[in-house]
């Protein structure tokens, strides 16, 4: 079954956005600026897919090649990708209300605030 993580492929769309393409066979562009890379840092007509398409890579100003993770491009590119991501994340960690309980019954002891302990 093709996962929905693995880049096929990607190519630079000028001015400033990437085409991607994943194993389940959506297409999607992503402006360069959701990256939160600055655009004119890199290379961005070197994109290539890396590996087995866990990551895409670009070579910055000084010839560095940077792997950016193919799921985090999904999820910048793709909103039902990100809230799956976001609920898979709250199924694992439980939800900020019971990080903030239990955070409050286990509190450190006193003694730890003690600037002489």
């Amino acid at each position: 079954m093709p996962r929905s993580d693995q880049l096929t492929d990607v190519r630079f769309s000028s001015p400033s956005r990437l085409r991607l393409r994943f194993a389940d066979g959506k297409s999607f562009t992503l402006p360069i600026g959701k990256t939160e890379l600055p655009e004119n840092e890199f290379k961005w007509q070197t994109v290539s897919v890396f590996g087995d398409g866990e990551a895409m890579e670009v070579d910055d100003v000084y010839g560095e090649r940077i792997q950016i993770d193919a799921a985090s491009l999904r999820s910048m590119a793709d909103p039902e990708f990100s809230q799956k991501l976001d609920q898979q994340f709250v199924k694992l960690r439980g939800s900020l209300e019971d990080l903030a309980k239990t955070a409050s019954e286990f509190l450190p002891p006193e003694e730890w605030y003690n600037e002489d302990y």
